[in-house]
């Protein structure tokens, strides 16, 4: 398993004064940015792919049109990574005719074939390097359906792709679906897991967006979640603990290893680069790479 963790600064310092350490650093595919951190060391690209809607490629969530392939490829010759992933997240605006919260099969039928040519058109390309990720709706953006593991399994082995297991992402849909999370995790089709994501769940609070605020960042998506559980924060004793449950899967073999392990906290530029707090990147990346190596008390 290789150690992957967002790049910021802050991170950049821990690492190069020898208080941390990371494998990989993960990132945005922003060429530039590629560039910038692999004068520091291994680039692992996260993509900002999406299924869409009657579309023969995936949706690009970023630039907000069809994904151009020819420039994931060059990117992949640019980095360390050797996986592609693409979101399975039907956006609410993509499917006006379908109801947010529906579970009808014909929906689902809908939603999972055109998931499938866009996922298709990258294996197409990619082959055995596309991995796809689970998406909680974050507030209500995507449609409920997408969160049931029951579609998201039927995705991946209809799709043939790898899974891309977001931990985070699994809490936040367990609790809107109200749902144990283990239960729910064991729905998911972990047996085809390639990359792991992990961050905090916590509630959003006002002290953090006062801090955005004051940062000149007062529209982020945090402000959009105070008062509700959200990810991409610090990693919290209830994470803790849900992964020391994971990563004991992992250690006994009844869940394959994956490829790379990413904690997706802080990151660089507005106010990603001002979440990435030095002291609890320099508590939690080492702690996390403990639990990595097979210290089952992650502490």
């Amino acid at each position: 398993m290789q150690f992957a963790v967002n790049y910021s600064y802050a991170l950049l310092d821990l690492v190069q004064a020898g208080h941390a350490h990371v494998d990989l650093y993960k990132c945005p595919a922003w060429p530039g940015l590629v560039d910038e951190i692999a004068e520091h060391g291994g680039v692992h690209i996260h993509f900002p792919l999406m299924t869409g809607r009657d579309l023969d490629v995936p949706f690009n969530g970023e630039s907000k049109a069809p994904a151009d392939l020819d420039a994931i490829e060059s990117l992949l010759q640019h980095s360390d990574s050797t996986l592609v992933n693409i979101h399975f997240a039907p956006l609410v605006a993509f499917y006006p005719d379908i109801p947010w919260d529906s579970t009808t099969p014909a929906h689902i039928d809908l939603v999972v074939e055109n998931a499938l040519r866009a996922i298709n058109a990258l294996t197409d390309r990619f082959g055995d390097r596309v991995i796809v990720e689970n998406v909680p709706d974050a507030g209500q953006t995507q449609l409920k359906l997408c969160t049931l593991p029951q579609v998201i399994t039927r995705v991946i082995e209809e799709s043939g792709a790898g899974f891309l297991f977001d931990i985070a992402h699994a809490q936040l849909a367990a609790a809107d679906l109200n749902m144990d999370v283990k239960t729910y995790i064991d729905g998911l089709p972990t047996s085809h897991m390639q990359e792991l994501h992990i961050t905090g769940v916590q509630t959003v609070t006002q002290t953090l967006l006062d801090r955005f605020n004051a940062a000149g960042f007062e529209h982020t998506m945090f402000h959009h979640f105070l008062g509700k559980q959200l990810d991409h924060l610090p990693i919290t004793d209830t994470d803790w603990a849900l992964l020391a449950w994971a990563f004991e899967n992992i250690h006994s073999g009844q869940w394959p290893m994956p490829e790379v392990v990413s904690l997706e906290y802080g990151g660089i530029g507005g106010f990603w680069g001002e979440l990435a707090e030095k002291d609890i990147l320099a508590e939690q990346v080492p702690r996390l790479h403990r639990l990595i190596q097979g210290q089952m008390q992650p502490n």
